[in-house]
């Protein structure tokens, strides 16, 4: 995939895959707790099985729509990392004190796991081609983009008036709705 003047190789998407999978499982597993293999089944998400022979939607597969966040990500943390650099932003010294033991401790997390060394462990985990700088730099322009649009999102000021203005200028796209109204039978 091509992200602005960006290549994304395979094994960066593999960083960026395997991140959305553990991200969505763990949002998941937080806000249903117990319910969570409840919840999973009736979305028809099994993760002992592989993510491509599982039915997302009509013609999609869980593999293509986790894919299809993994790019939306990149996108995002290359677009953001950018602007960021272009701007002489840099990580938060917040983000630099999580980034840093994270990536110190992969060899012990390697070994822990039973893995000679820690290139051997990132190669288990995200495929052939991993190893600690490539991941490294996936890491900080993650942190970096979310730094930054954190940054941003803090020094936006909402003008009230302004937004009023707005909503009066378009009022008829403010002012009505719609709905659909869904009705479940149930025979026993």
């Amino acid at each position: 995939a091509m992200i602005g003047d960006h290549e994304i190789n395979g094994v960066e998407m593999s960083y960026y895959y395997a991140d959305t999978v553990e991200n969505n499982y763990n949002r998941w597993a937080q806000n249903y707790g117990e319910n969570l293999s409840l919840y999973m089944s009736l979305y028809g998400l099994d993760l002992t099985q592989p993510l491509s022979a599982q039915t997302y939607s009509d013609d999609t597969t869980w593999a293509d729509y986790f894919v299809d966040v993994a790019l939306s990500t990149a996108q995002r943390d290359y677009l953001l990392s950018d602007k960021a650099k272009a701007e002489g932003f840099v990580l938060t010294e917040e983000s630099q004190a999580l980034l840093d033991p994270t990536i110190d401790n992969l060899p012990a997390i390697g070994t822990l796991y039973g893995y000679a060394n820690v290139d051997s462990y990132l190669r288990a985990m995200f495929g052939p081609g991993a190893s600690v700088e490539p991941y490294r730099a996936y890491a900080e322009r993650s942190a970096l983009a979310s730094d930054y649009y954190n940054a941003y999102a803090e020094n936006l000021e909402i003008d009230d008036a302004a937004i009023r203005a707005y909503e009066a200028d378009k009022f008829d796209d403010y002012s009505s709705f719609s709905y659909a109204h869904y009705t479940i039978s149930y025979s026993y």
